[in-house]
Order: structure tokens, then sequence, then C-alpha cells
């Protein structure tokens, strides 16, 4: 029963957040994901992705960074969503060379690479006028 608890908690937090970042609200979203700690509510990789999610609508790069340094200091592993959300949230806030970063990191760590992962990192090339780097990328998807 507690089990069931502890995931229903979850679950109640990462639709509440996924909420806020439909609407813009990041600050909203920041805060219902802080006050899962709080309340002894477990975090998993659904919810640390719709966080970061949040973030990319405000333009909240380093805040998505945070949260994902986050992510990698607890060991909640990240996922192709993750890398992804936190890419494109880098992009959209004309950090080029950390979403082409990340995009190493994920390729280290051996995390399944889909074709969203692969069009951020392309577009980050391409913002960062990298155009070599972006034909490499697109190469390298075949």
């Amino acid at each position: 029963a507690s089990r069931s608890r502890v995931e229903s908690g979850t679950i109640i937090f990462s639709a509440a957040i996924s909420a806020c970042e439909k609407v813009s609200r990041w600050a909203e979203a920041l805060h219902l994901f802080a006050s899962m700690a709080q309340r002894q509510v477990a975090s998993n990789a659904i919810t640390f992705n719709t966080a970061i999610s949040a973030f990319e609508e405000g333009g909240e790069w380093q805040k998505a960074l945070q949260l994902f340094s986050v992510m990698l200091h607890i060991q909640v592993e990240p996922d192709t969503i993750t890398y992804g959300a936190v890419m494109v949230t880098c992009t959209a806030g004309s950090q080029w060379t950390k979403a082409l970063c990340l995009f190493g990191m994920m390729q280290q760590s051996k995390t399944e690479m889909d074709s969203m992962v692969f069009a951020v990192a392309i577009s980050a090339s391409e913002k960062g006028r990298q155009r070599g780097m972006a034909t490499c990328l697109f190469d390298s998807m075949a």
C-alpha cells in the first residue's frame, strides 16, 4: 500500500508539473518539483523530463541544466526525452555549444538516440554556424 501511495504521488505531481508546462508557467512547475522532495515523493525520469520541458517556453536553459545536473547527482538515469528536452531548451536559449555537449554526453552514455535528438543537434550546429558538423550529423543518422 505504501509503494502505490508513493507512485500515485509521483503521478499526481508529474501531471501537475505537465499542466504548468503546457501553460508556460515554469516557475510554478519548479515549485511543484521542489515540493516533491519536501513531501518525500519520489521523482523519476518522467517528472524530471516534464519539469525540464517547462523551462523551454521560459527560455530558462540554466535551470534546465541545473535540473539535469540534479538528476545525474541523485542517479536518476536520463533518457532520450531528457537529453532532447535539455538540448532543445539550450538551443532555444542560444546555447548551441551546450546543446552539442549534451549530444556528446548522450553518445557516450549509450542512450538511445532518435531522429528528434539528431534534429536538435543539427539545428544547434546550424545556429552555431557549424555547417560541417550539421552535415556530419545528418550523414551519421543513416
